[in-house]
């Protein structure tokens, strides 16, 4: 019981988790883990590090593991 109630589904929430962030494009939206929110500008194919704009020429690189979430764009009909 307490394996279906807990550890289950904590491991289905860290399995999307991973498979978010193996999909992180150029353009995306991401929220750290510290709460900085930035666009994505470059991520590095073989390396954890994505280059992120925090304000325009503002760049700093980040681990892929830091990126807490990926922010999706609301359309304007979809404001509920």
């Amino acid at each position: 019981v307490f394996y279906l109630l807990m550890i289950r589904p904590q491991q289905a929430k860290q399995k999307e988790m991973k498979a978010l962030l193996l999909a992180i494009r150029r353009g995306d939206r991401v929220v750290t883990g510290g709460g900085i929110i930035g666009i994505v500008q470059k991520v590095k194919e073989g390396s954890d590090e994505i280059e992120v704009e925090l304000a325009p020429n503002v760049r700093v690189t980040v681990l892929r593991d830091t990126i807490a979430s990926v922010v999706k764009p609301v359309a304007a009909n979809d404001s509920k």
